[in-house]
C-alpha cells in the first residue's frame, strides 16, 4: 500500500472514498490531507489547498475517528508525542494535531477537544538534487546543511542524500527523532536509506546522536530539523567527534540563517561547509548550493 493510501485508510469511509476517486495524476501530487471541524476536507498540492468532498463537512467525531485509527485505539500511549502537536504513524506519516492544550505547571502535556488534523504524506524521490550533492562532495565527504521554509521537501532531500552516501559504501547513522526519515517499523526501514545505514528512532536527537557515534562508528551522522538549543548542542558535540554532519533547518537563505539567534552560533562556528537551499515556486522546486563562509 502506498503512503497516500495508508493515510487515506485512517479516514472515515466517506472521506477515504473521495481521496481514492481522484485522478491518479492528482493523487501523486498530494502532500497533505487536512481536516478541520466545520469545514470540508482539503488536500495540499504544490503548496495550495484544494477543497474536495464539499458535501461532507468534517465533524469532531471524524477527527476523533482518525486519531483512534492512527493510534490503534491507544491514544493514551502517544500522549507525550501529542504534547508536541503531532504523532508518528507507521510508514513515516505524520499526523499533526490541533485542539485545546492541556497545561500542567506551565507545560503543554497533551491536547484535547480536537479542532483540526493534518496527515502529511512522506515521499521518496530518487535522484533529487543529485547534481548538487555531487558538487558538494566532489572532494570527498563534507558537512551539509539543507535549508528551506516548511513544506519544501527538506526531509525528502535528506533521505535521498542518506541513501546515496550510504550506497556509496560509507557508514551513515540517522538520529530519526520523529521517525520520518527511515520510518522504521518492526526493525525494518520503510524507506530506502541505503545498505550501510543505522537508525535510532524516537529518541531526542541530542541523545541519539551520541549513542550512534559511540556505538556505530559512522562516517556521516544525519538528523532532521535542527530547531532547538538541545539540537544545536548535539550538532556542536558531534562535530568534535570526527564525523561528517548532514542536517536540515528552517531558513530561506544565508541571511535568514545568520539573522536567527538559534542558528547564528552555528554559522559562526563554520560547522557546515555547504548549505543547500530549496525553493518551492508554484510546485516547482529549485536547489541552490551556497558555500558557507
Amino acid at each position: 500500500m502506498n503512503k497516500l493510501n495508508s493515510a487515506a485508510s485512517m479516514l472515515p469511509i466517506a472521506l477515504n472514498s473521495e481521496i481514492l476517486i481522484l485522478p491518479e495524476t492528482e493523487r501523486e501530487l498530494i502532500e497533505e490531507i487536512r481536516l478541520r471541524a466545520g469545514q470540508a476536507m482539503t488536500v495540499l498540492i504544490n503548496g495550495w489547498e484544494k477543497t474536495i468532498a464539499e458535501e461532507h463537512i468534517v465533524t469532531v467525531s471524524d477527527l476523533e475517528s482518525v486519531l483512534e485509527c492512527a493510534t490503534g485505539a491507544s491514544v493514551h500511549a502517544v500522549e507525550t508525542s501529542m504534547a508536541n502537536g503531532y504523532i508518528n504513524v507507521d510508514g513515516g506519516i505524520r499526523l499533526g494535531i490541533c485542539g485545546k492544550a492541556i497545561m500542567r505547571a506551565g507545560t503543554v502535556c497533551g491536547i484535547r477537544d480536537l479542532s483540526s488534523l493534518s496527515l502529511r504524506i512522506p515521499k521518496e524521490i530518487r535522484g533529487v538534487a543529485a547534481n548538487e550533492l555531487r558538487l558538494m562532495n566532489r572532494n570527498g565527504l563534507t558537512d551539509i546543511l539543507i535549508a528551506s521554509p516548511p513544506g519544501c521537501g527538506k526531509t525528502t532531500c535528506l533521505r535521498e542524500f542518506v541513501r546515496v552516501i550510504s550506497d556509496s559504501g560509507k557508514r551513515v547513522s540517522v538520529a530519526d527523532e520523529r521517525g520520518e526519515i527511515a520510518a522504521v517499523s518492526d526493525g525494518v526501514a520503510q524507506f530506502d536509506v541505503g545498505r550501510h545505514t543505522d537508525v535510532i528512532s524516537d529518541a531526542p536527537k541530542a541523545k541519539a546522536a551520541m549513542m550512534l557515534i559511540r556505538a556505530m562508528n559512522p562516517d556521516v551522522l544525519a538528523m532532521d530539523e535542527v530547531s532547538s538549543s538541545e539540537d544545536m548542542q548535539s550538532v556542536f558535540e558531534a562535530s568534535g567527534c570526527g564525523v561528517h554532519l548532514l542536517a536540515t533547518a528552517h531558513a530561506r537563505d544565508a541571511k535568514d540563517l545568520y539573522s536567527r539567534k538559534l542558528y547564528r552560533r552555528l554559522m559562526q562556528m563554520r560547522i557546515f561547509k555547504y548549505c543547500l537551499f530549496i525553493e518551492n515556486s508554484s510546485g516547482s522546486r529549485s536547489y541552490r548550493v551556497e558555500e558557507l563562509k
